[in-house]
């Protein structure tokens, strides 16, 4: 069973004791897909689904909308507005070549809820996505904001040093890094068994 397939047990639960979950809507849910252009000129796209209290989904890195997919159905027709895009370089975002620091990732955040005049947001981030999250918070605050949901979070920091003792070895993370530069599809390939479960099933000879 893919363990994503499940994620929206854990969100289900956040926002419902946070308030958040509407009576389910007898309207039927509106899906689009459009594109905002950032400060700097790059294009992102996202898609708005659903109506009711805003949820905005940032994917782990190398994934894009697409990957909340499954949660957003769900939790649009049980009365919520979901929103997720496809960050700078990612998907059908334009390829600008540079922004990829969390300083322009979380303006870029921060240009999509403010286009969308979001507020009392729930923002759910996943591995990379969290960075995002936390950096956004940081430096354009939680006026919009009423919860967050951190999954498979690299936070706070990923480096080990002395006041960060449980982080990664920095040969280790470098050698990921020219690992990517050189097959940077194998690598995704052989890091996607950590993203799912298997499950083997024995059948007993009779």
């Amino acid at each position: 069973m893919i363990q994503r397939r499940n994620l929206w047990k854990s969100i289900v639960a956040a926002v419902s004791a946070g308030g958040l979950v509407a009576s389910p809507s007898s309207s039927k849910a509106k899906s689009s897909k459009q594109f905002i252009e950032v400060a700097d000129g790059t294009k992102l796209f996202y898609r708005d689904c659903g109506a009711g209290s805003p949820v905005v989904f940032l994917a782990p890195w190398a994934m894009h909308s697409s990957w909340w997919e499954q949660q957003t159905i769900y939790l649009a027709d049980r009365g919520l507005r979901c929103i997720s895009y496809d960050r700078r370089g990612h998907g059908r975002s334009g390829l600008p070549g540079r922004g990829y620091d969390f300083d322009t990732l979380s303006s870029d955040l921060d240009a999509l809820i403010e286009k969308l005049g979001l507020h009392d947001i729930m923002l759910v981030g996943q591995s990379m996505g969290c960075g995002e999250v936390i950096r956004y918070l940081t430096r354009h605050g939680a006026r919009r904001v009423a919860r967050i949901a951190l999954v498979a979070t690299n936070t706070p920091f990923v480096l080990k040093t002395a006041d960060n003792p449980d982080g990664a070895e920095k040969a280790v993370l470098e050698k990921v890094r020219m690992d990517l530069t050189r097959d940077c599809p194998g690598v995704i390939a052989r890091a996607a068994h950590r993203f799912s479960a298997r499950q083997k099933t024995r059948f007993r000879k009779r």
